[in-house]
């Protein structure tokens, strides 16, 4: 094989590296921006792109890590009153940004935790508003591990896990 061959085989394939690896690194992008987009964030629907996502999200408990953008409802929670439910979390996040969001039965977000606003871990204090009320993780390009864990105090509160497909 003579020596243009050769380079312009190597020259094709530094381009397609090259190609390929922008196209990995974009993966998400159209959901990234949907990070402070509120009319996005009140929709009912999830709106994400997962690179990554493993655990469970059951009744009461989410044990998840996961490498996303967009927004994904964990759990739907009827209230038949106005009321406040307690929770604790684990969160660690080693890249992009992450965060914990309510939507209110009139489509009203209220951050329930959000990167740089306070601990890793704690508790939480989230108020529900009479009806249907919807927990959304948010990410910006968000790799990390989260465990989220609800403790109703009364029976006032239905909480439904939201299928993931």
């Amino acid at each position: 094989m003579d020596m243009k061959v050769k380079t312009g085989i190597i020259s094709g394939l530094v381009v397609l590296i090259v190609v390929i690896s922008g196209w990995v690194g974009t993966i998400g992008d159209d959901y990234a921006n949907d990070y402070n987009n509120e009319g996005k964030l009140k929709s009912e629907a999830s709106s994400y792109s997962y690179v990554k996502r493993f655990g469970t999200v059951e009744k009461r408990e989410a044990d998840l890590q996961f490498d996303f953008s967009g927004n994904d409802v964990l759990w739907e929670i009827e209230a038949d009153k106005d009321c406040t439910l307690s929770g604790n979390y684990d969160i660690v996040i080693s890249r992009g940004d992450f965060k914990i969001i309510l939507v209110s039965p009139l489509a009203e977000i209220t951050s329930v935790w959000e990167m740089g606003n306070g601990d890793n871990y704690g508790n939480l204090n989230i108020p529900l508003a009479k009806g249907m009320n919807r927990i959304k993780i948010v990410g910006k390009r968000a790799k990390g591990a989260m465990k989220l864990r609800l403790n109703p105090s009364w029976e006032g509160v239905k909480i439904t896990p939201r299928e993931h497909s």
